[in-house]
């Protein structure tokens, strides 16, 4: 820091000048002061401006061309250390309230105790050390908490046509951005609950402390649980046994996902974070198949546009009940698009040619001036120089 603040002094001292802000802050380090805590206010105010670009992010594996990268490592690496102590918490506390709660005298029932606290601390250790040791990623974390409490009116239509949609495909749920409207819930529930669930396991686990007995806390535990049990058990059936969205559960361990599943589930998030993606066909295969299949049908080949619902229909398998003509591209016959290439090939090589005779013009002068002297200095006139060019 006193080498920054001295740094407009020396320069000055040694007669040089730099343009710059710090040309205004020459011997005054209140001023100097004043500018870089302005530089950190503006970085720091940059997470209320602007959205993480999942498509400017690099990850450690590699990303085959049709899937993108939707978790970041630090992102997946919280999931987990919330989800591995949850879930251990939760079967245990299942084991000790059916088994054992009845009659507290069978076998082994301090295993379960114990791993029930255990995983409680894990809760509170996990958590903990993932965000410390990514503590650079703060502005990924502030990004999904602002988009799992930001409600919009399509969060609440996705909601209640859920279950519908589940039941007919002719159903069309909303546009959702990064975390559908179950997902919100469920990170809310976790953001809520966790606190909550480690104050009154701690009040439990030592009533001494507090001098409130553990009974209270024992019935704000048990109801807690009990509301969040639903969530809980919604979110890993749909991320491991639901066929629509189980194909997302990979992006949770190796963060990449499907192009096509991510922009059909999470449309609204996938045009935010690759819009250059989002513009393009569904996939130039889809393009391909649809032209062998005209192929075959003996059809002469037109643009995309003008292919029949019925062949275009089964190549869009994730366009969310969405009509053929909004799915396809305008795209022209292979003979046009032969054609229009051959003819930019063409100008591109008239181009070239005048651009060498240009270069030529320009050269010929100084490489005859060259000769000249050459010639010159073996006794040659220009006469015979010009000649025999």
């Amino acid at each position: 820091m006193l080498r920054i603040l001295r740094t407009p002094r020396r320069i000055c001292r040694q007669g040089r000048s730099r343009a710059g802000p710090w040309d205004a802050c020459a011997g005054r380090p209140q001023l100097a002061r004043g500018l870089l805590r302005f530089r950190r206010d503006k970085k720091l105010s940059r997470v209320h401006e602007e959205p993480i670009s999942m498509s400017r992010c690099a990850d450690r594996l590699p990303t085959p061309d049709d899937t993108i990268l939707r978790f970041l490592t630090t992102e997946r690496l919280l999931h987990w250390a919330i989800a591995v102590p949850f879930l251990g918490c939760f079967t245990s506390a299942v084991v000790l309230v059916v088994v054992y709660n009845l009659d507290p005298t069978r076998p082994y029932r301090h295993i379960f105790a114990w791993m029930h606290r255990g995983c409680g601390a894990g809760l509170i250790v996990c958590p903990t050390l993932v965000l410390l040791a990514s503590v650079r990623r703060w502005r990924v974390h502030v990004y999904n908490i602002r988009q799992a409490w930001v409600w919009k009116f399509d969060d609440i239509k996705w909601l209640a046509l859920m279950g519908l949609a589940a039941l007919s495909k002719r159903i069309t749920l909303p546009d959702q951005g990064k975390f559908n409207a179950a997902e919100k819930l469920n990170f809310m529930m976790v953001m809520v609950f966790s606190p909550l669930f480690i104050l009154t396991g701690l009040m439990i686990w030592f009533p001494e402390a507090t001098h409130l007995g553990a009974f209270g806390p024992w019935l704000v535990h048990f109801g807690l649980a009990t509301l969040a049990m639903p969530l809980m058990l919604g979110h890993v059936t749909m991320a491991t046994i639901n066929p629509s969205t189980r194909v997302g559960l990979p992006g949770m361990v190796t963060g990449f996902v499907s192009r096509e599943w991510a922009a059909h589930h999470y449309a609204r998030w996938f045009r935010e974070q690759f819009p250059d993606l989002a513009h393009e066909p569904a996939g130039e295969h889809m393009f391909d198949e649809a032209v062998t299949l005209e192929a075959k049908a003996g059809v002469e080949h037109e643009p995309l546009l003008a292919v029949n619902a019925s062949v275009a229909a089964p190549l869009l398998p994730y366009s969310g009940g969405a009509r053929v003509a909004d799915c396809e591209v305008d795209r022209s016959p292979p003979a046009a698009v032969l054609a229009a290439a051959a003819e930019d090939v063409a100008l591109e090589i008239q181009e070239a040619d005048l651009l060498e005779d240009e270069l030529e013009e320009l050269v010929r002068p100084a490489y005859y001036d060259r000769r000249v002297t050459a010639a010159a200095a073996d006794g040659l006139s220009p006469a015979a120089v010009t000649a025999e060019s």
